[in-house]
């Protein structure tokens, strides 16, 4: 057995929605004495191109990763990808996803028309031609940005967490196939299986991230995938997840003889956690070696 080390698998950087560099998350992971670390941006491997050598900045080992957005039963998820060849998988990726702006401008209009539809209250300039990706990167958090302004919208947005995190908001409302907000996404990303191939033909592992996000589809989603496709292996400890979640997932990996994975999900921004290696305690015996 492996002794409890502090990792961190899931973190994000400016290549994609975070807002640190490469090298500050490095700089991160090595005051915080971090012994594994994976920046794993959305649907691209740029950090690490810019990165150089990683071992100027941290001492621990750095593990190729990216989180690469999929549809799976009508809906949008995540799958990250570990341990590839960063060329390999470069190559692969080319033409696979639509530019961040083209995708999120369709995402606009379709959660505008969503709220429309839904007498959602809001301003009179909050528009789909009026979102700036260059601002607030998703649209999902400029149109909550203004609903939030309006309490008599809580009657509308019941759930607690989606009204305090633009995320949570998205995942529980928009990506939810049994919301009448669902927006469906499956012209925007590639299939699961897609997603797999490209991580296994660049010789990577493919591991489930905060399945427990996905909320009432959650354990339909976890025995689907692990059973329809080649998982490597689980996220068990995520900053959102209860004890009682972790333990689940651990028997679960345990049972179907899965690896282990932890990630705080870094940004560097409001309604993530406040820094890499959050909750990422873990006992990665198997495969961290």
């Amino acid at each position: 057995m492996l002794p409890l080390t502090m990792i961190d698998l899931h973190t994000h950087t400016n290549h994609s929605d975070g807002t640190l560099t490469p090298i500050e998350i490095l700089k991160r992971a090595q005051a915080r004495n971090l012994t594994h670390l994976s920046i794993t941006d959305h649907n691209n491997v740029d950090a690490y191109f810019a990165i150089g050598n990683y071992q100027d900045h941290f001492t621990g080992k750095l593990i190729n990763g990216i989180e690469m957005a999929c549809f799976y039963r009508g809906r949008e998820i995540e799958i990250l990808g570990y341990d590839f060849d960063l060329n390999k998988i470069k190559e692969l990726l080319h033409g696979v996803y639509m530019t961040h702006d083209q995708v999120m401008t369709i995402k606009a209009k379709k959660i505008y028309n969503a709220l429309i539809k839904n007498n959602v209250r809001l301003s009179p300039d909050t528009k789909p031609e009026n979102f700036d990706t260059a601002k607030d990167y998703y649209p999902s958090k400029y149109f909550w940005q203004d609903i939030t302004k309006y309490p008599e919208n809580k009657q509308i947005i019941t759930d607690q967490d989606a009204w305090n995190n633009s995320v949570m908001w998205y995942r529980h409302y928009f990506a939810n196939p049994h919301s009448p907000f669902f927006i469906g996404e499956d012209n925007f990303y590639p299939s699961v299986e897609t997603v797999i191939n490209i991580i296994k033909q660049s010789g990577g592992k493919t591991f489930i991230p905060h399945i427990f996000t996905y909320r009432d589809n959650a354990l339909e989603y976890l025995t689907g995938l692990t059973r329809e496709f080649q998982i490597d292996g689980i996220e068990c400890y995520y900053f959102k997840h209860t004890p009682e979640q972790i333990e689940y997932l651990l028997n679960f990996c345990k049972e179907n003889n899965l690896l282990i994975s932890a990630g705080s999900d870094f940004h560097g921004k409001a309604g993530y956690p406040d820094d890499v290696g959050t909750n990422t305690t873990a006992d990665m015996t198997g495969w961290l070696n």
